[in-house]
């Protein structure tokens, strides 16, 4: 991943040119017969990668007891590959798949749906569900990295897709997808102050420049210079409080080892 530009690379290689499409991109070794390109990584890595570059996941979509499209961070993905020339070609994703009944390529953005974890009774432990197949879908599913925004599935015809033959490079060409979180046009209020508070790279707090005076940062007239009686002692300096002395001589009349009464 790159932190400075903000985008993760995943290495993979085409898998599929021809067929009706469920995924765009699946990890290798899952649902190759229904994606396009199988990634070397598995999905838990390229998930911890996106929220890493500041990327939001969620939620996933749901069915029940209504529709709702997967929400989360808009994420562009790209795909690049060299041709038989050894030419570098960059496309996106979406050019790679098209709708069954218009041939028209893929117009819908994929949101960081972000799947979910499930527990493994038999193991004891918990599995991330995308690492089974769903890293960038294009149907809905619950269990999906990236989805769709839109109801997409066997029950909606009009949004059925299939590999874009023409675009996609020969099988087994290596490729990688470059996932870039696209940028809010607007930064709440909230995020603007977490950003002015968060600790600078050597561990110390940010002043707010913004809210400074003009004399902000300069000494006071008198910074350094000892306060005219700096030094003297205090006038009673030394001196026993007032019955000081009576205490002591009370003391004195007491013979060792007794108490007064």
């Amino acid at each position: 991943m790159n932190l400075k530009k903000k985008y993760v690379v995943v290495g993979g290689q085409v898998c599929l040119r021809e067929g009706v499409l469920e995924m765009f991109a699946c990890p290798r070794g899952t649902k190759e017969h229904e994606s396009v390109v199988s990634t070397n990584s598995p999905a838990r890595f390229v998930h911890a990668g996106l929220l890493m570059i500041g990327a939001r996941s969620g939620p996933p979509m749901q069915y029940h007891p209504e529709y709702k499209p997967a929400g989360g961070t808009e994420i562009d993905v790209e795909v690049v590959w060299e041709d038989a020339q050894g030419t570098l070609k960059r496309v996106r994703a979406q050019e790679w798949v098209k709708y069954i009944r218009t041939g028209k390529a893929l117009d819908y953005p994929w949101v960081f749906a972000g799947s979910l974890f499930l527990m493994d009774e038999a193991a004891q432990e918990r599995y991330y569900c995308a690492d089974g197949g769903e890293m960038i879908c294009v149907s809905n599913f619950s269990t999906a990295m990236l989805d769709l925004p839109v109801e997409s599935g066997d029950a909606n015809d009009n949004l059925m897709f299939a590999a874009f033959t023409e675009n996609i490079p020969p099988l087994r060409t290596p490729v990688n997808l470059i996932l870039t979180p696209k940028r809010p046009e607007k930064v709440d209020e909230s995020e603007k102050q977490a950003a002015k508070d968060a600790p600078s790279p050597d561990g110390t707090v940010k002043p707010d420049v913004g809210n400074a005076t003009p004399d902000a940062g300069k000494p006071a007239p008198d910074a350094g210079k000892p306060a005219p009686d700096a030094g003297k002692p205090a006038p009673d300096a030394g001196k026993a409080p007032p019955d000081a002395k009576g205490s002591e001589a009370e003391q004195s009349k007491q013979p060792v080892g007794t108490t007064g009464k």
